[in-house]
């Protein structure tokens, strides 16, 4: 009798598979290597779908930000309007611009910049 020895490492399926081969044992090792290629494409499919989750999430930061940021634009336009026309901009306004553009520099923070390009 032939033994076929498999070992898998690493966090997913991590052990052994010992697979005792009579003479003419093909099927058995077909069958064998079958369940281990369903076994790979559940830990694939299940790595792809993390990702694609993943990046649904990062979307919706995104579409996030980006109203966020508007937001910070279309509130600094009412305060530049405002004073152009010589009224003056309630503390509470200002408070509120000076929060939200600080929140903005905090998320700001989190993604670094990219580095210049070396020349």
């Amino acid at each position: 009798m032939t033994e076929l020895h498999i070992h898998l490492h690493g966090e997913v399926a991590a052990g052994a598979i010992t697979i005792n081969l009579p003479n003419g044992g093909n099927d058995e090792v077909l069958a064998a290597i079958s369940t281990l290629q369903e076994q790979m494409h559940m830990d694939v499919q299940q790595a792809t779908e993390a990702v694609n989750a993943a990046n649904a999430l990062l979307e919706k930061i995104k579409g996030e930000t980006t109203e966020t940021l508007q937001k910070v634009a279309d509130l600094e336009a009412v305060i530049a309007s405002m004073q152009q026309n010589g009224q003056t901009v309630p503390q509470e306004l200002a408070d509120a611009i000076t929060a939200l553009t600080d929140k903005v520099a905090a998320v700001d923070a989190l993604v670094p910049d990219p580095a210049p390009p070396v020349v």
